[in-house]
């Protein structure tokens, strides 16, 4: 799990072509936060830490990581995708999702029962 959010920010550490990449956000509660000491248990350089792309507070995030590098950005829904450009339901990331929003669209869950 955690490697599949950290793909994106990794990807762009690298200096060599890369695949276009996907970030599909469910839930903002779940923000991968953790402790600037796992860099090494992460595989990741400490350069990271001083880059305000994956730098959350003093932390790594891999939302951050994820919305500041992926090519797209999808939600699970059209609805979800408008509320976390708003202030109230972004937990604190309205800006970046409104900096992003260019390339954030939602997809809307379930089936099409009509066809």
């Amino acid at each position: 799990m955690m490697a599949g959010r950290t793909r994106a920010g990794l990807l762009a550490l690298c200096n060599r072509p890369r695949p276009a990449t996907v970030m599909t956000v469910h839930n903002l509660a779940y923000q991968g936060k953790f402790p600037h000491q796992m860099l090494d248990t992460f595989g990741l350089p400490p350069r990271v830490l001083h880059d305000s792309r994956l730098e959350y507070y003093g932390m790594i995030s891999f939302l951050k990581a994820g919305l500041q590098f992926a090519d797209r950005i999808t939600t699970v829904s059209p609805t979800y995708a408008i509320e976390i450009q708003g202030d109230e339901g972004a937990w604190g990331w309205a800006v970046c999702w409104r900096e992003r929003s260019q390339v954030l669209s939602g997809i809307l869950n379930g089936i099409d029962t009509s066809v």
